[in-house]
């Protein structure tokens, strides 16, 4: 009888559905929590800010193993994992800074310039592209299943192949925790702005301190 873990697509998906458990959950939750909370106002934000976060993991996911199906980059990973963290800690720096003047007189006066010259400018405060955006960078950051995944397509000899494998894998990591606490975070945000004064500005103005904090603590966790 045949192996069913011999086969790609069906490894690929048992190990995502593990490191959706665990590294992702780990590594990922602060992240999205502090987000939602900042942003949200109901459930259904925090489970479409899931939505598009893990979308952009998948796209990275999907490109790392084209690559390491056809050109053999894995170790190219490892050596620029701490690039990819500093990255990550200046993307936390500026999302942060901007969630804090979001809602300011001067955010408001930016997003009025944005909207008359062009939708490219209004991608700044834009919370689906950060979302988006975010997702791609975390879904490059250098973990034990991911780079066994990279390993594995390197076997395969075929872009496409290590394409779809790789999408296996990040459906596999979907179904996390973490769909979970996106869902709540959006509950919390909408029940704690309700009792606050002003509590849409103070939420969203305390999430991009946390997440400016991250940041700083990220950059300085690679020295």
């Amino acid at each position: 009888m045949t192996n069913i873990f011999a086969m790609p697509y069906t490894t690929a998906l048992v190990v995502g559905l593990f490191t959706g458990s665990s590294y992702c959950l780990a590594g990922c939750a602060p992240f999205l929590s502090t987000y939602v909370m900042g942003t949200g106002n109901r459930m259904s934000d925090g489970l479409r800010s899931y939505a598009l976060f893990t979308l952009g993991r998948i796209v990275t996911f999907m490109a790392l193993g084209m690559l390491s199906a056809n050109l053999g980059v894995t170790i190219n990973l490892k050596s620029h994992g701490i690039s990819v963290v500093a990255l990550s800690g200046g993307f936390f720096l500026i999302l942060g800074l901007i969630l804090c003047i979001k809602m300011t007189r001067q955010g408001r006066e930016c997003e009025k310039i944005a909207s008359k010259e062009g939708r490219s400018h209004s991608l700044i405060f834009n919370s689906s592209v950060h979302l988006f955006v975010a997702g791609i960078i975390f879904g490059a950051m250098p973990c034990p299943p991911l780079l066994a995944m990279m390993t594995y397509c390197l076997q395969l000899k075929a872009a496409l192949t290590g394409c779809i494998v790789m999408i296996f894998f990040g459906v596999g990591t979907m179904i996390s925790p973490l769909i979970a606490i996106a869902g709540l975070a959006g509950i919390l945000s909408k029940k704690f702005k309700g009792i606050a004064p002003r509590g849409n500005m103070f939420f969203q103005r305390v999430a991009g301190v946390i997440l400016m904090i991250m940041g700083g603590y990220t950059l300085l966790s690679c020295n």
